[in-house]
């Protein structure tokens, strides 16, 4: 599946910006972006941001109906710098234009190229 970087983004925002602290689940993100992004683009959002270490939680994991869990727990700290970079939308979208100009490898990849143009 290709990454959806703006998903991603979304995803990590909507963590952020929780009041309480506690598990969010599959649920919380299909309740609150399931209007712009399908399940499956959720999931491996999830996926990316577990595996590169942006957030502690744990991956998705199905049944025999093929239901699907995830949990986000919190944002590490490499993701809220990462959050915190890529919030304004002009450096949203020159980060993703940069990206797109040169394809990268890693989540963290586009983290430090955002970083760059946040400072």
């Amino acid at each position: 599946m290709k990454i959806n970087y703006d998903c991603i983004r979304d995803v990590l925002l909507s963590v952020r910006d929780q009041e309480e602290y506690g598990d969010l689940h599959s649920d919380f993100f299909t309740e609150s972006l399931g209007d712009k992004y399908s399940f499956h683009e959720l999931a491996n959002a999830v996926s990316l941001i577990l595996y590169e270490g942006l957030a502690v939680g744990d991956y998705p994991t199905g049944n025999m109906d093929g239901n699907y869990d995830y949990i986000i727990r919190f944002l590490t700290v490499s993701g809220d710098q990462f959050i915190n970079s890529v919030k304004d939308d002009s450096v949203w979208s020159k980060a993703k234009e940069e990206v797109k100009n040169n394809p990268i490898q890693t989540l963290f990849s586009f983290a430090q190229i955002a970083v760059s143009f946040f400072r």
